[in-house]
């Protein structure tokens, strides 16, 4: 009996919604990634500051290199120091997987 009570529960609570509803929800939620909050910002942001810290650390990583007189260590780094910076600023996404 109160399997069946229960049952008649869910069906009326089926009922009740409409069945337009559920097709909106679908629609308007964010299809990107970057959109989703994390910590009370989106994760777009931390992605975007994560690139900015490797870039950061890659630019002082080359300007010590520079420094001790090894220039070709120094464009390594700087390069990867503005490849960091670059995709966290321009292509977000592409980082998201890191």
């Amino acid at each position: 009996m109160a399997g069946a009570r229960r049952l008649a529960n869910e069906v009326r609570a089926g009922l009740e919604q409409d069945p337009q509803e559920a097709p909106k929800k679908v629609a308007n939620q964010d299809s990107s990634p970057l959109l989703e909050m994390w910590m009370g910002k989106p994760v777009g942001t931390h992605v975007r500051e994560f690139g900015a810290i490797f870039g950061t650390i890659g630019f002082t990583v080359c300007a010590f290199k520079l420094y001790r007189g090894s220039v070709q260590t120094a464009e390594i780094w700087g390069a990867f120091g503005a490849v960091f910076a670059l995709l966290g600023y321009f292509a977000p996404r592409v980082l998201l997987p890191v």
